[in-house]
């Protein structure tokens, strides 16, 4: 009888674990049109809404934890001021919802979150709300299905790498509130042909656009200081590119490879010229260093095989290596300096390996 009890007691307490396990647990909780669930816990009352603040219907939503919630096949973060893309599984056009109400709350989305979308190639299209302020790093990365895609007019942040390897991708156009382009941004999206950035843009980072082959032309906004590290390197088909007179540096292989570049307009305030900046730059024919220069990098025009024709406005010889030029540049190109500093570029160790070396005037 004892045993026979005992073995009763410890089934209702396995039972009772079971029941209490699977009443406070909080993954995947389907929202239904009540306020409690099976054990009478308190649901959180929550609605799509569409631009128009009006409810829709046809949702399928899980709450994944207290801030996690899952709407169709994207799981959004809930933010003090909205909701944010966490996580996305979409395939063809992608539609983030406007913005939802829970728990009387009404919450726009605001935010596309770090790798929100990252690895979605089957996606072609993206709509993205204009209430989205922030897209994250890698928010998009390697999503080489999307084509096209605009973004909202309140947008103020772009993550790194943001668009990188979106290799589908033709055309991109910033909005005004953005005021710097993240490193990487839109590295090896190998088919963009056309860029378009607002005044507001003050800095580019490294590797912003590099690799982006498909590139024929690009204006540099006013305001930004400096080409920084690899911007445009691997750009093989860019033809023209505006540098604003606000430049003062360009970093090193800013513009490497950037094969179909046959002049470039270097600013007069430029006084550092960085490795590399522009190896294999086989179309360049003339390069103009301005008075400002005061370094040039090593191997700063290796590969630049057409290149004929140096003009040096300093007044001072800047400082170069002994391979800034290289030894055919040496031979077969003119180095043009300003009258007055001549004897000083003929008895400099690096600058007098031009074998023809003539004034400027």
């Amino acid at each position: 009888m004892n045993n026979s009890l005992s073995l009763t007691l410890r089934a209702l307490l396995f039972l009772s674990a079971i029941l209490l396990t699977a009443c406070t647990g909080t993954d995947d909780i389907i929202v239904t049109n009540g306020n409690t669930d099976a054990c009478g816990n308190v649901i959180d009352h929550i609605e799509v809404l569409d631009a128009e603040g009006v409810a829709e219907a046809g949702h399928t939503i899980y709450r994944l934890s207290s801030t996690l919630w899952k709407i169709d096949d994207i799981t959004y973060n809930v933010l003090p001021n909205g909701i944010a893309v966490d996580k996305a599984q979409s395939k063809g056009q992608a539609t983030p919802v406007e913005r939802i109400k829970l728990n009387g709350r009404t919450l726009p989305l605001v935010g596309i979150g770090a790798g929100a979308f990252s690895g979605c190639a089957d996606m072609t299209a993206v709509s993205i709300p204009q209430s989205v302020l922030s897209i994250g790093d890698r928010a998009f990365d390697g999503c080489i299905g999307l084509t096209s895609v605009r973004l909202p007019d309140g947008l103020t942040h772009l993550g790194e790498s943001a668009f990188v390897g979106c290799t589908g991708l033709t055309a991109i156009a910033l909005p005004s509130g953005v005021d710097s382009i993240a490193a990487k941004a839109f590295a090896g999206c190998t088919n963009l042909a056309s860029v378009t950035l607002p005044a507001s843009v003050q800095y580019i980072a490294p590797f912003a656009f590099q690799g982006c082959s498909r590139l024929t032309s690009f204006v540099v906004p006013d305001g930004v200081k400096g080409i920084e590290t690899s911007v445009f390197d691997g750009c093989t088909k860019l033809a023209s590119v505006r540098l604003p007179e606000s430049v003062g540096e360009i970093g090193a292989a800013a513009f490497r490879d950037c094969r179909s570049l046959a002049s470039v307009a270097i600013p007069s305030g430029v006084k550092h010229i960085g490795d590399l900046a522009f190896s294999g730059c086989r179309s360049l024919t003339a390069i103009a260093l301005p008075s400002a220069v005061l370094t040039i990098g090593t191997s700063t025009f290796s590969g630049c095989s057409a290149l004929t024709n140096v003009y040096c406005y300093a007044a001072e010889t800047p400082q170069i290596t002994s391979v800034t030029f290289t030894a055919e540049q040496h031979n077969v190109a003119t180095l043009h300096v300003p009258s007055a500093a001549l004897s000083d570029y003929l008895f400099d160790l690096r600058w007098s390996q031009f074998k023809s070396l003539v004034p400027l005037d």
